[in-house]
């Protein structure tokens, strides 16, 4: 029988319709629709009706999305508590319920369009899902890793990043006063956790509400069951729940990690190569001076440079200046959660200008198309970000006027202006300090209509980064609540950055300021 993604292929065909075609008739992402008609992704309802309005098909496609929906929904969970692992091989039928290829339904039943999560949990990228794996047990595994089923995390690429793919064990949970993993004895020295490549253990628990998934770095399972008693679970932490906030900052984490520690020792020669821009007081380092480095080591090359040229050329500034920063979208702006020099940056600026006693503003631009194409776990990045400068004491101002798209990140005080861009230009970096009228002009306005017609604009930090969050269609109440939970554990049990150039310290103070503005009366 013709499957969702088979019937969507060859209806589009017979139509002599491309895909790209498709997308722009139905308004859906192209790269969204390829993946469906592979099989690699489950589609909505809406994609469903989206498809039979743009192809013409009377509802045929719906007919065959509810169909296959309805083979899915009779998988249902065994609703026995399961046998613990470390004594008897579990039977397949309580994976077989968990062949749903979305992570976004598999932890938010019915929630959120599939299309603007974009995150996946599969094992082989086939429409079989967990259920077409053997289920291996001990007597099977030569390493004695465990019988729990391997997982892989699948996060969607972007502008920069490739995409990420976390290989992750899964075990069953119960979820009583904890979150208890049944995992098998022998587990801390199976070949899973003792290899250097990043990975999760994950525990998924089952309840009316459905089955949700915690996990636990490998590194930081392996420290918990090395020593525990024979028989011992693993407990996790029910704040790395996976959901919108945990699931962009692994996103995040795993991208630009294993783009950095592929380009470890290229990227310190590019480095050295570069040294003599140092001494240039405007300059911009073509692109192919870096061609071997992925586009997240250039990025790294570019606002490491654009930090320290700016740090160099404030004595220029005699008043307090503006900041303008180029970047849109959460998988650029978590450069500034997780790259140690953006956040030693951000403490120079602050105690540059702190003496004064007046407010630093950063604006951003971020036109409404830029929401509406985010994942929600990209966009709660992006206000993650917002509050990391709010920490510092820095006022964030946000303009949704898509004609300031094209101006580049600079510092500005209305007598001198220091261009300072690594965001979406043609080369690595771009820089310049300035006196030329129209240029400052030209900042000018654009600092001066975010000020005055700012999406966020509010008198304290609280109320906007609220407001951003609404902009950004997050939950404001289910943000702070889950950053205060990760406050609390820290997130370096959950995802941990393996590069020199990264660190968890600002992600983790975006957490924290966030928490402290959970029950802010307004």
């Amino acid at each position: 029988m013709e499957t969702f993604g088979q019937a969507l292929r060859r209806i589009r065909r017979e139509r002599s319709l491309s895909l790209r075609a498709l997308a722009l008739r139905a308004r859906f992402d192209f790269s969204y629709l390829g993946q469906i008609e592979r099989g690699a992704r489950w589609p909505s309802p809406e994609v469903a009706a989206g498809c039979d309005t743009a192809l013409g098909t009377g509802g045929a496609l719906a007919g065959i999305y509810a169909r296959e929906q309805q083979a899915r929904d009779g998988l249902r969970l065994a609703q026995r508590q399961p046998t613990p692992a470390h004594t008897q091989h579990l039977g397949s039928d309580l994976w077989t319920s968990l062949a749903v290829p979305t992570l976004g339904t598999l932890i938010n039943q019915g929630g959120e369009d599939v299309n603007r999560r974009g995150f996946l949990v599969n094992t082989t990228l086939a429409a079989g899902g967990l259920a077409s794996l053997p289920f291996s047990h001990p007597g099977h595994a030569a390493d004695h890793s465990g019988y729990g089923r391997e997982l892989t995390l699948i996060g969607p690429a972007g502008k920069m990043f490739t995409g990420s793919a976390v290989s992750a064990l899964a075990f069953p949970a119960s979820d009583g006063d904890r979150i208890l993993a049944a995992v098998p004895e022998g587990l801390a020295g199976g070949r899973f956790l003792r290899r250097p490549q990043r990975g999760l253990v994950v525990g998924i628990t089952t309840s009316e509400d459905g089955p949700k998934m915690y996990a636990l770095d490998s590194r930081q399972a392996r420290r918990r069951l090395i020593h525990a008693a024979p028989g011992a679970q693993l407990i996790i932490p029910p704040a790395y729940v996976l959901d919108d906030v945990t699931l962009g900052l692994v996103w995040a984490v795993a991208n630009l990690d294993d783009a950095l520690l592929g380009d470890d020792t290229l990227l310190t020669d590019c480095q050295r190569q570069l040294a003599g821009y140092e001494t240039l007081n405007r300059s911009a380092a073509g692109r192919e001076s870096a061609a071997d480095l992925a586009a997240v080591s250039q990025a790294w090359l570019g606002s490491d440079f654009c930090a320290r040229y700016i740090l160099r050329h404030t004595e220029a500034l005699t008043a307090l200046p503006s900041f303008w920063t180029r970047e849109q979208r959460g998988e650029e702006a978590s450069t500034w959660l997780l790259f140690t020099h953006k956040y030693a940056y951000l403490q120079a600026v602050t105690g540059r200008f702190a003496a004064t006693g007046e407010q630093v503003t950063r604006s951003f631009c971020i036109p409404p198309e830029q929401v509406t194409t985010s994942p929600a776990p990209e966009r709660v990045l992006l206000l993650l970000a917002a509050a990391l400068m709010e920490s510092f004491g820095i006022r964030v101002e946000v303009t949704a006027a898509p004609e300031y798209t094209a101006v580049e990140g600079f510092v500005s005080d209305g007598r001198h202006a220091i261009l300072a861009n690594w965001v979406g230009g043609d080369s690595l970096w771009h820089v310049d300090v300035t006196t030329s009228r129209p240029v400052l002009r030209e900042y000018a306005d654009a600092t001066g209509h975010t000020t005055a017609h700012s999406v966020i604009t509010a008198s304290d930090p609280a109320r906007r980064l609220r407001s951003l969050a609404a902009y950004l269609d997050l939950n404001w109440a289910t943000v702070t609540i889950r950053c205060a939970q990760l406050a609390d554990y820290g997130l370096a049990g959950l995802t941990q950055p393996r590069s020199r150039l990264m660190a968890l310290t600002g992600a983790e103070r975006a957490c924290e300021y966030l928490a402290d503005l959970q029950h802010h009366t307004y």
